[in-house]
């Protein structure tokens, strides 16, 4: 055992040394031919991946639930790599495409990440959902899985058809209804059936529902000729409404 943790010490102290190596080669050979956000990307990246290398090999084989230390290298190195992606990705690769493509690589990239802890903790989480809901957790997956993949596509190749954001933002608002509706038509029963939730469920419902509605229609109809940040405004100010109204359902 001591044996072990001073091989990884060792490993740990010369993998910083590698890093340190490598920025001032880089700084010595290529920094010149790039901007000043990129150098700091390539020095940030590296120094996260560094940093994933040492969380990977200092990870107990027993670690986590069902001793399954892989599950947790794992996670480290999906995060590890997803981050150093974003932080690669943005001053080397962003300019090159719209803001709607780049949101959707994002979202893709996040979402492949999020799908593969997903799939190295299955077999853990089913054992901790109570049962009679497994079949409503798989459709909820499934659900959330076609939602993203719409507003992924829709991002890519048909949000750069229209001129205004707000339209792109009434649209995706448009898409999340009917995923609203069928969660709350799939989770309303089941929380009913075992007493989960607030007591005024419906009156919750019917509140989100109608912010939705709100929002939609204000993105589509009136948001344009006003400002990014004053149309952020706005989602707060009728977000606070719905939530001071339900606090006051929920009181009485």
């Amino acid at each position: 055992m001591k044996h072990e943790m001073r091989y990884k010490g060792y490993c740990s102290f010369a993998s910083f040394i590698v890093w340190f190596g490598f920025v001032i080669a880089w700084l010595l050979f290529f920094a010149s031919g790039h901007g000043i956000f990129e150098n700091i990307a390539v020095c940030l990246a590296t120094l996260i991946l560094i940093g994933g290398f040492n969380g990977f090999i200092w990870v107990p084989r027993e670690a986590g639930p069902g001793r399954g230390g892989w599950r947790v290298r794992l996670s480290i190195a999906v995060g590890v790599i997803w981050l150093a992606f974003v932080i690669m990705w943005l001053p080397f690769y962003a300019e090159s495409f719209t803001v709607y493509k780049n949101a959707a690589i994002l979202l893709a990239s996040f979402f492949a990440m999020i799908v593969l802890n997903m799939a190295a903790w299955a077999s853990i989480v089913s054992q901790e959902i109570p049962e009679g809901i497994g079949m409503r957790v798989n459709v909820t997956f499934g659900i959330g899985l076609l939602w993203c993949t719409f507003v992924i596509v829709w991002l890519w190749f048909y949000a750069g058809l229209y001129l205004a954001w707000e339209f792109n933002a009434a649209i995706l608002i448009l898409s999340a209804l009917p995923v609203y509706l069928a969660l709350v038509g799939m989770w309303v029963p089941w929380a009913r059936k075992t007493g989960q939730g607030p007591k005024s469920w419906a009156a919750w419902f019917w509140l989100l529902f109608a912010w939705m509605v709100v929002l939609f229609v204000w993105f589509w109809l009136f948001a344009p000729p006003f400002n990014v940040y004053q149309n952020f405004a706005f989602a707060l100010v009728t977000l606070v409404a719905v939530a001071a109204i339900g606090a006051a359902i929920e009181r009485r």
